[in-house]
Parts: C-alpha cells; structure tokens; sequence
C-alpha cells in the first residue's frame, strides 16, 4: 500500500514538471533552494506542482531550512572584493556546458579556491541557476546523502529522486543544480573520519546521478590532494568528471597573475581604504600578494591607513597573526617546536618525512593516518607544506611561507636554551651560518624584532661588520612596520651614538622606512651634528627623486620653525636648508619647475621668515645677520670651495701655496666661461691646465672645455682633437672626464668623440684606467660615465662598453672585466637598465666564483638609489642570498655622495655659464678672479658669501630673477 501511495505522488510531479515552459516558476524555485528558508509549497513555481488536482495525494512538498552554509562561509568574508582567477572561471563555466557530471579544484593553501568558488556561486544564482554550498571544515555531518535529504527535507532514500525531480525542472528552464563542497581537507568527523572517506561519498553520489543537470564541484588543498593520491584514495569514476583544456583530471588554481592581480587589488583598495596605491608596491612585494589570503591578511591589517612595507614586503606582525589563526592546540605547538628543533639542528629548510619518522617525539604524529593528526592538521593549514620527492627520493616537509618558518624557529629559540648566551649571541652565532642555513638571516632578524631591545639594536649596529650592520637595518624597518613608535625611539638612539656606523645604520633604516619617517629627518636636520645633517640630506636627496613632493614638503617644515622661538636650532636649520635645495638644485637645474620651487621656497624664507628685506633697520639686530652670513659661508660656500678644490683628495692648502704667477691663468681663463667667447684663443692657457699639477687647476680646464663643448660642438671638436694628440694621459683623462655633464640636452655629436677618447685611453694609458699610475680616478671612478652620459642622452645601446665586455670574456681578461664592472657603479647610478644589461653577460658567463669583486660595490651603488630595480635583476640572473646580503649591506650614501655634489655643482656650472649672464659673471667668472688674489680660504669664503648676499638683495630674494638676462 505504501508503495502504491507513492507512485502516483512522483508521477504527479513529473507530469507537473514536464507541463513547465517558462522560467518564472524555476527563478523562483531556485531561489527558494539556493536561498535556505523559502517554502517551496509557497512559491510560484509550485503552482505548477498542483496542476493535478485538488484530490492529488502528493507527499508533503519539501521546506529548505538547513542550506545557509553557502554563502556564510567564515572564509568569505569580504564579498565586494572578490576577483576570481579569470583562467580558472572560464574553465568552470566549460565545465557547467560540458556533459560532465562532477569537477575537482585543487590548489595551495591560501591561493583562494575558497573566494573563487563563492564569487563563482554568485555568478551562477544571478544567472537563475540553483547552488549547494557546502563547507566541509563547518557542520556537515558523517554522511553527505543525508546532509542533502534533510536539507530538502526529504527521506534519504527520496534524496536521488528529490534530484532528479529538480534535474527535470532545472531541463525545462535551461539551467543547472550545482552542489558545492569546498574544503575537503578540512572535513573532519565522528569514527576518525577525514577527507579519504568524504570523498568516496562525493564519488558516488556522482556515480549515481542521472542526467547533466545536477552538478558536483568539490574543492581540496594541494597537501591533502597529495595524501590522497598516496593512499590510494583518488580511484574514482574518472569518466564522470571534467577534464580541462590541458586535458588534467584536476583544475588546479593558480595565484593571480597580473591583470587579476591589480583587478583584485583595485577591489581591496576602495573597500578597505586603503592609502597605498599599487604603484607604490614594491615588485617583489606584489609577487608575494597573487596568493589572496596575504592580500586580504595585508588589506585588513592596514586598513584606513597606509601600508607599512618591511625590506621583505610582509610585516612580522601578518605572519604571527597567521600562525596564531592556525596553531591553537597543544599539541600541535608541540610537534611545531620539535619540527623548529629538527630544523635548527639539522640547518636544512626541508626535512625528509621518513626523518621526521624516526623522531620519538614526531613519529606517532608524522605516521598517523588520523586527519586530525598533528602534521595532518598543519599541513591543511598552510603552516606546513609537503613536497613529493623525485623517484629515488622521499618526501619532504617544510614551512608554506619563509617568514611563518623564521617566526616559529625565533619563537623557539627565545623559549629554549638556544639564547642562553643572550640574544645578540644567538644572532651572531646565525649569522655564522647563513652560507650553510639558509633561514639563518630571516631567524635572526626575526629574533631581533620578538626580543626588541634598544641596546642589543645599539650593539649590533656599532658592529665593523657590514652585514650586521644590514641586519639591524632590515630589522627596524619590519619593526617600524608593527610598531613605529618603538623603531623610531630606537633609530634616534643611534643616530645619537659616538660611533659612525650606529649613525649610518640608523640613518639607512630611516632612508628605506621613507616618508613615514618624517619625523626622524626633521629631528636630525635641526638637532643632528654635522655628519648627521649631512648624511641625512644625502638620503632626502635620494628620496626626492622619487617623491619631490615630500622632500619639498619638509623642507617647507623646515622655513616653518625658523623665528624667534628657534633661535636655539636656528643655524643648524637654516645650514641644513641650504644644503639639500642647493644639492637638488645644483643636480636638476635645467627643469623649470625645480627653478621655480627653488625660488619660491627661498623667497619664503627669506622675506616672510627671516624678513631680510628689513634687516638694516637692525629688527633682529646684528647677532641674526651674523648668524645667517655663517649659516650661508658653513652650509653653501665653504661646500662649493671644498668641491671645487676637490679637498678630499688633495688638501686645500696645496693651491693657495701656489704663486700669484701661477694662478694669474685664472683670471685670464675667466672671461671665456661665456661660450660666446673663441675657446681657440685661449688654446695654449687650456693646455697648461689640463697638464697642470693641481687638480683645482685641471678642473678649470675641464669646465671650460664642458661649457664651450654643450653650447658648440661644432667649433670645439677641431680645438680638441688638435690638443688631444698633444695631452699626456692625464690631460686626456681630464678632457674625458670634462663630459660628465648631466644636463639633457647636450649635443648628440658627442657620442663618437667619446667613443674614441674612451678607446685611446684603455688601449694607450692602461697605467690610468687599471689604477697603476695615481689619479682622480683611485677616489671617483667616473671613467665609463663621461660616454655612458652620451649614449643614455641619445637614447640607444652602449655599443663600446659592450664591445669591452665581450672582448673580455672571449680573452678571459680578468682585470678588463673586472674594470669595466667597477666602471659601471657611475653609470648605473644613472642609467640602472644599461648597467644591468653590461652586467649580464658577465654574471651568465662566468661561475658565481669567478664574478669580479668589483661587482658587489657597483651593485651596492646602483641600489642605493635603485633598491627595487637591483631586487628584480639579481633575481632575474638567479644570483644567490650570500650576494644579495652583500650588496643590500654595502649600499650606503656614502658610494654615492660624490655623484650627488661634484657632478651636481659641476653640472650647475656648465649650465649657469652658457644660460644665466648674471650667475656666470657674478658666481662662476668671480670665484675665479676672486681665488687668483685671495691669500687663503677664509679670504675667498667671507668675500664669495657677501657677493652671493648682495645677489640676493638686487633680485628681490627671488632666486629666479638670477637667470634672467642682464
């Protein structure tokens, strides 16, 4: 009798379900299931259901009540930024057109199978498609069959017709049922029950459906994949399942590539106001982020603000998060420190598992076929990873992620006896290992930053070793990320101490922390001493050709204290002032807007600060006037004297011993500082500078030669080349070096000059260019910079430089290659992208052991302006962490402080002389005629620093009045 009651009632509802042909009835019935809580009875589309007649005795029809377990999923939980991978959607919609029944996705932990899926689910309920969304980690139970039937509130054994009733409405309207379980490797249950027995549930659920309309999506990490696929497990009804265009049983989900990348990023961005934009990212940082979890963990930690960037890209802080979110028991902190221990005593990143066996403290938990062992557990989520061994070789267990590993080993070390000896000893003794342990650098830093203790920082730091020094660096700006407050006390600290290195290390982590680190340049501008100011406008510099606008904006911080009530800082603010806008100027003087903001800043100052355009009525009286004449001889001129006496090389002394005779030539030579003026006519003056003893004497030479050269080739070139052949090696290094102009715009002709010049003194003066005979060169090494300047300008390739390093790798010529490396610290500094491609070859070539030494500084130099183009290149050539380490140490402002004021203030020269009559008769012909009379260098200083006020007076205080004609 049972059985006869209830034909007829399916009978009735297939006659019901074929009477339907349009979609009203499925949108709504649909809704009703992906929904969770709609009666079916109640809805429209069940009038179709009652077309049998008010006497049908069909069974009581189905209420959802239990399928909220969709869309609610802990691990969605910022819908609005959900970005699937776009390769990964559109094999998903092959697979919803395909005949297939069922489809596997697979993917590492934290690679968003989870979002794709939801974004997915959403996609599919908008296009009236009815959706199951199962999470398995959640309340599911032991048997899936009876999850579904009471979810349609059906008997189990009804579950398949249940099915198949909604296959036939789904057939009628043109649509599909999908059934999701998302996270098999978290599925756990009563009797032990893990992924292996919930698969083979799914498995033949999908064996039994009839029909193309229900189908079956069901996700799983990498790792469990992998233990599934060694048990045996994954023997399924593989003629049922879809394969992808690449003809794999499995979709496996990728990380964003770049479109998806700055789409989802994009999404992030506006959701959790974030203040950062994308171009700011620095490339390795994004390479890191492709795997969603680390951008949602990044967007959530920073939201509303900006995002503080380590030297690694992710902050300590994201990483202890995560291995709090994932290590909860006690057990499993257990078996991670005696992994920690295994991997500090062993100093390998990955231990075999048959190893890991053989630990009394492991085994049990390593061998278990319990998913919800230890090592089961960690694996699933992504503390820990598992990679399949080659065929001879076993598998292998290490940390998912480099810093969640160094965490765990710092953390261990700090709770047992490995610091017993204190922690700047385990430091050092890491640090010691760091060419056999490769996790050794990312331990000790992150040791540094869990203790966080001021004088460790302040001990390390005053280290002779340059890559403690680094260490430390790297460290405070990770810790300026997760607590700035306690970095910036600590960077101060040693910005305060006696020693030299502990200044250079505090002041390089403020350079790499940038901008935030605001306050800490202000504090060193107007309290630092003079070493400090001068390092610090070094590194303001540096930040300024990136970001003008923040380095415009502390210096109008600057012009904001000074007053009265500053009376205390006031001539360390104002030599500071001067100081970097002169050094930005001096650098960038041909762009109109550096011109422009030079002179309104300066104007600012001037009249609205220091009221100077009434300082004769005495307002501040004579103690201010003096203060500000030594402020502008301290801070401009005494530098400009040092500069161009070269002092660092040759004491200043040595020119003012010289006689009134001798340097009579300087006022001869001074009227041709104006291009208008013949070069020829002076030709034998220009000679017997070039050859001259003194290296003052050599630049004049060199000046003129740069001016006349930038304003007229043309009717240079012959006054040259007949001097060229006359010169000895040291004059022709100075017409060489002549060329090292910065200025654009110099004549294109130049380039086959150079060339070769360049050539005549590698092939006739080997004693100068490889250092045996004593030159300028032994203390600025701007050889290659000079034609590197003239093939950057046109645009092209460095066709001689290139010719030098293949010539040098064809002979083996060691020393060549060696000097061409070194030579190309200058050009790099300017040109990074040429540099780069010389320095290819070479490092492709030639076995790491045979890389000159000369190549670490040129990389050191190149990165102290460029960090993240050196990053990306020494990853390109695949260069290992010990050269990594050594370049990141040994960039410093100091590689590059002679580039920034030499070349700078020689470059203004040439380009004031040809440009500005008033500056070339008043600045540059005037420190000539004035050093031919002056008796020693106070005289030149109090005499130059007056001129320069009187400058200031006549035009208004506006600096932009100096380049306009006489």
């Amino acid at each position: 009798p049972a059985k006869r009651r209830r034909t007829p009632r399916l009978a009735c509802r297939r006659r019901a379900t074929a009477a339907a042909h349009a979609d009203g009835g499925w949108h709504a019935t649909s809704a009703a299931y992906a929904g969770g809580t709609a009666d079916l009875a109640e809805s429209p589309g069940n009038a179709l259901l009652e077309r049998c007649g008010a006497g049908c005795t069909c069974p009581e029809r189905p209420r959802i009540t239990r399928t909220t377990r969709h869309a609610a999923s802990p691990r969605c939980v910022h819908p609005r930024c959900l970005h699937p991978a776009r390769a990964a959607e559109a094999e998903l919609d092959r697979f919803l057109q395909s005949d297939s029944s069922a489809l596997l996705l697979n993917g590492d932990s934290g690679v968003g199978k989870t979002n794709l899926l939801c974004a997915w689910m959403a996609e599919l309920r908008v296009a009236g498609h009815a959706v199951f969304f199962y999470r398995c980690g959640g309340s599911i139970g032991e048997n899936i069959e009876h999850e579904l039937a009471r979810d349609l509130t059906v008997e189990r054994e009804l579950l398949l017709l249940a099915l198949d009733q909604l296959a036939g409405l789904a057939r009628v309207a043109g649509r599909r049922v999908i059934i999701i379980f998302d996270a098999l490797n978290e599925y756990r249950s009563g009797g032990q029950l893990g992924p292996e027995a919930l698969l083979k549930q799914i498995d033949a659920l999908v064996g039994r459906l009839a029909g193309d309309e229900v189908r079956v999506v069901a996700s799983c990490n990498t790792p469990t994949w992998s233990q599934l696929e060694r048990a045996g497990a994954t023997r399924l009804f593989w003629s049922r399942y879809y394969q992808t265009l690449e003809g794999e049983s499995v979709l496996r989900l990728e990380p964003f590539d770049a479109h998806e990348f700055a789409a989802a990023f994009a999404r992030y961005h506006e959701y959790f106001s974030l203040r950062t934009p994308l171009e700011r990212l620095p490339p390795a940082l994004i390479e890191r982020l492709k795997r969603p979890l680390l951008l949602r963990m990044l967007a959530e930690t920073y939201r509303d603000g900006e995002i503080a960037l380590a030297t690694q890209g992710l902050t300590l802080g994201i990483f202890r998060r995560y291995y709090d979110e994932r290590v909860r028991q006690r057990r499993d902190q257990l078996f991670i420190d005696e992994f920690a221990a295994e991997i500090l005593r062993r100093s390998r990143l990955q231990i075999a598992v048959d190893e890991l066996a053989r630990n009394e403290q492991l085994r049990t938990e390593v061998l278990s076929d319990d998913p919800d062992s230890s090592y089961c557990r960690l694996l699933d989520s992504g503390v820990l990873r598992e990679q399949v061994g080659e065929r001879f070789e076993g598998d292998t267990a290490s940390f998912s992620y480099t810093e969640v590993g160094a965490y765990v080993l710092a953390r261990y070390m700090l709770r047992s006896s490995a610091t017993r000896g204190g922690v700047e000893a385990a430091v050092l003794e890491l640090l010691g290992r760091v060419n056999s342990f490769a996790l050794a650098w990312d331990v000790a830093r992150t040791l540094l930053l869990i203790y966080n203790n001021s004088a460790t920082f302040a001990d390390l730091a005053q280290s002779p070793d340059i890559e403690v020094r680094e260490l430390v660096v790297e460290s405070l700006v990770a810790l300026y990320s997760d607590d700035a407050a306690a970095a910036g006390e600590i960077i101060r600290a040693l910005c305060q101490l006696p020693s030299e290195e502990a200044r250079r290390s505090g002041l390089k982590a403020a350079y790499y922390i940038g901008p935030p680190a605001r306050d800490l340049f202000l504090w060193a501008a107007s309290k630092g001493g003079p070493e400090l100011r001068r390092a610090t406008r070094d590194v303001l510099y540096l930040i300024w050709r990136n970001d003008p606008a923040f380095t415009y904006g502390l210096l109008g911080d600057l012009v904001e204290r000074v007053g009265p009530g500053a009376l205390r800082d006031l001539r360390s603010i104002l030599e500071f002032f001067f100081e970097l806008s002169v050094v930005i100027y001096i650098n960038h003087c041909d762009r109109e807007d550096v011109k422009q903001q030079t002179s309104d800043i300066y104007y600012d100052l001037a009249r609205h600060r220091l009221h100077l355009d009434v300082l004769n009525t005495a307002i501040f009286g004579k103690t201010l006037e003096d203060l500000l004449f030594q402020a502008v001889a301290s801070a401009f001129t005494e530098p400009i004297l040092d500069t161009m006496m070269l002092a660092e090389i040759v004491p200043i002394d040595a020119f003012f011993a010289l006689s009134a005779d001798e340097r009579a030539i300087l006022s001869r030579v001074a009227p041709y500082f104006d291009p208008a003026q013949p070069l020829r006519q002076i030709e034998a003056d220009l000679e017997r500078l070039l050859r001259h003893r003194n290296t003052f004497m050599s630049l004049v030479g060199a000046a003129l030669i740069g001016i006349h050269a930038s304003a007229n080739f043309d009717s240079t070139e012959p006054v040259l080349n007949a001097l060229v052949d006359r010169l000895d090696g040291a004059g022709r290094l100075w017409t060489l070096l002549s060329f090292c102009v910065l200025l654009p715009q110099t004549p294109l002709s130049w380039a086959p000059f150079l060339e070769t010049l360049t050539e005549r003194l590698f092939a006739e003066h080997a004693d100068l260019v490889y250092g045996e005979h004593s030159s300028l060169l032994d203390q600025f090494d701007v050889l290659l910079l000079p034609l590197a300047l003239a093939y950057g300008k046109i645009g092209q390739t460095m066709p001689l430089y290139e010719l030098l390093v293949q010539d040098g790798l064809l002979r083996d010529d060691r020393r060549q290659l060696a000097r061409c490396v070194a030579g190309l610290g200058a050009v790099g500094f300017y040109y990074p992208d040429a540099a780069f491609a010389l320095l290819e070859p070479i490092m492709q070539s030639l076995d790491p052991y045979q890389w000159p030494a000369t190549l670490t500084r040129t990389l050191a130099t190149i990165r102290t302006l460029h960090l993240d183009a050196v990053d990306v290149f020494l990853s390109r050539v695949e260069a290992g962490d010990e050269l990594r380490r050594r370049v990141a140490a040994a960039a410093d402002t100091e590689l590059v402080r002679r580039y920034i004021y030499w070349l700078g203030l020689y470059n203004n020269v040439i380009h004031s002389s040809i440009n500005y009559p008033k500056m070339r008769q008043q600045m540059a012909m005037s420190a000539l005629y004035i050093l031919a009379d002056a008796r020693k260098p106070q005289d030149f200083v109090a005499t130059y620093t007056l001129g320069v006020f009187r400058m200031l007076r006549e035009a208004g205080f506006k600096l932009v009045n100096w380049t306009l004609p006489m």
